[in-house]
């Protein structure tokens, strides 16, 4: 997906746009469950976070994703804290937890010229997790049929 290369990585606004990407693409995450995320909702050895919403559930993230979030806690998080104790993941431009419009105005930046849809990128993550049973799938995108995922789930069903 050429939206998840588009944040330069030489600075920490593009290691962070890149992690938010990677953690959405990899998790299928809803928005607001992504900007709700504290540092402490992260369990990178074991490759998965916890998201805590209406159905607190823990979540399975990549490889490729793990190794962004730690470049991107290593070195660039600190720098948009206003108060070092937040335990937001994703400051916004003030240094407090990023808004949906914060993350929004940061994918249009990204998007330019980039073919693909940011709000598929829920569905891009359901079709790409490999021999993972489609109750899994349901389970970690929160939807509560099969049904919901028949549009994009068919031609790859003969993988299931």
């Amino acid at each position: 997906m050429a939206l998840l290369e588009s944040p330069s990585l030489d600075h920490y606004l593009g290691l962070r746009d890149r992690a938010m990407l990677e953690l959405l693409y990899s998790s299928g995450l809803k928005v607001n469950e992504l900007l709700g995320l504290d540092v402490e909702d992260l369990f990178l050895d074991l490759e998965f976070l916890k998201v805590r919403s209406k159905r607190e559930r823990m979540v399975p993230i990549t490889t490729k994703a793990v190794q962004v979030l730690r470049t991107y806690l290593e070195e660039a998080r600190e720098n948009r804290l206003l108060n070092p104790n937040d335990p937001c993941l994703f400051p916004g431009r003030n240094g407090t937890r990023m808004t949906r419009v914060g993350f929004w105005a940061m994918i249009k930046k990204h998007a330019k010229g980039v073919e693909s849809a940011a709000a598929s990128t829920r569905e891009f993550c359901g079709i790409h997790l490999p021999c993972i049973c489609c109750r899994t799938v349901l389970t970690c995108l929160t939807l509560r049929s099969f049904s919901a995922t028949s549009a994009w789930m068919q031609p790859f069903s003969m993988h299931i």
